[in-house]
């Protein structure tokens, strides 16, 4: 991997994170429990909302990039898609409709952990696709600054309601440097949306951190 804008890497994080943590929470949920289940499907449509949306994102933004520039990468990206889009409704509804009363509860119950278990891999699989085929075919064919407005363009298409569900995730699970991006790019994007990252930042990160992230963005600013 090299230094040059990689649009994918903090959202990338986050979903690593967010999903991963999922994961390991199915295997803790008493399958006889219903409000254990039905908590339990509240966060897994929580989870697979942001997918879909991230999904279309990169549909809008990055597809038509890749197609012209790199159609086989472009190929590859979109069939991920298409099985996630087949996967995860199919998913929820069986979670959502789970019968914690039934004689097998229990074992149709780690039967989802290992269908999650899987879509889990499969996607940390096409997350690194992503950023190895079809980052690398954008930064062959995009030189930095257009790399950076389109992650500014991209950033200011995201709804408030949809980073404020996302938000505290990926900056929780970002580094110093990833932060300071991801603010910069805020702040292009517009003084409410800087505003709503900061708090965000204010919310999940320790004082220390915090505090690096303001100097960082005072000597950009001051740059």
């Amino acid at each position: 991997m090299n230094n040059r804008p990689n649009l994918y890497k903090p959202v990338h994080k986050g979903i690593r994170s967010m999903l991963l943590d999922l994961t390991l929470k199915s295997g803790r949920v008493d399958w006889n429990d219903r409000a254990a289940v039905s908590a339990f499907g509240a966060s897994a449509r929580a989870v697979f909302e942001i997918l879909e949306s991230h999904a279309a994102v990169e549909n809008a933004f990055i597809a038509p990039l890749l197609e012209r520039f790199a159609p086989r990468v472009a190929a590859i990206i979109g069939s991920g898609h298409d099985e996630q889009e087949q996967i995860l409704p199919a998913l929820l509804a069986e979670i959502e409709s789970f019968d914690s009363n039934a004689a097998d509860a229990i074992g149709a119950g780690h039967a989802i952990v290992v269908r999650l278990s899987r879509f889990a891999g499969e996607s940390l699989a096409h997350m690194a696709d992503e950023e190895e085929l079809a980052m690398t075919a954008m930064q062959s064919a995009l030189d930095d600054e257009a790399l950076f407005d389109l992650d500014r363009r991209i950033a200011a298409s995201i709804p408030p309601e949809k980073l404020q569900q996302f938000g505290p995730v990926m900056m929780a699970a970002l580094n110093h440097a990833d932060r300071l991006q991801m603010l910069n790019n805020l702040q292009d994007a517009g003084a409410q949306k800087f505003a709503f990252g900061m708090l965000l930042a204010a919310q999940v990160l320790s004082p220390e951190d915090y505090a690096a992230l303001e100097r960082g963005l005072a000597s950009n600013r001051a740059a």
